[in-house]
């Protein structure tokens, strides 16, 4: 796990808010500097520059995604694992113009790849536990567990991204709640 230093956490969530609120087209380390109050080379004494902030937001994420253990999955895992996201994006809403934000990512093949990477994690630990489920009959096998897998990863990426465009102004945990109960009625009809 990486370890960033409480300068580096600063610079990196005044990043993250900055692209969440201006866009990436106006992230430069001159704005990252200008809102910390500080010189544009004191924020090059901590990253080597815009790359390097966005590899280590990548990093954060990351490291502070949620592993569901092997050893007790379940249709209850994959809704803890959505719970956990939600409140980490309720607890830090910008984060969502970054892991909803591909785009960002694609010219560079480190950083896509460790989205891909991060998107796979949770894909497999969605899809293993779906196949475990479906082998016991407690989950449908008409539909495959990949296409499972999507509808499931697919319903949390809309209703995170219809909450990031319109400012906030739900109630994310309701709507995902609600929404966990009709795939829920989805998988094990």
């Amino acid at each position: 796990m990486n370890q960033f230093t409480n300068r580096q956490n600063e610079i990196i969530q005044t990043s993250i808010k900055l692209i969440s609120d201006k866009g990436i087209q106006n992230f430069t380390t001159k704005s990252i500097a200008l809102i910390l109050g500080v010189s544009e080379p004191a924020i090059y004494r901590h990253f080597k520059g815009k790359r390097d902030i966005l590899l280590s937001i990548l990093l954060m994420i990351k490291n502070q995604s949620v592993n569901i253990p092997k050893s007790n999955e379940s249709l209850e895992q994959i809704e803890k694992m959505f719970i956990m996201q939600t409140n980490q994006f309720i607890a830090n809403p910008a984060l969502t113009a970054i892991i909803f934000s591909e785009e960002i990512f694609q010219n560079d093949e480190e950083m896509s790849t460790l989205v891909i990477s991060m998107m796979n994690e949770r894909y497999e630990i969605i899809l293993s536990i779906l196949k475990k489920e479906q082998n016991v009959g407690n989950v449908r096998t008409d539909i495959s567990a990949n296409q499972l897998t999507t509808i499931i990863m697919g319903t949390l990426r809309l209703i995170v991204s219809k909450w990031k465009f319109n400012a906030y102004n739900f109630d994310l945990k309701n709507e995902i709640k609600e929404s966990w109960l009709a795939l829920l009625t989805i998988l094990t009809e």
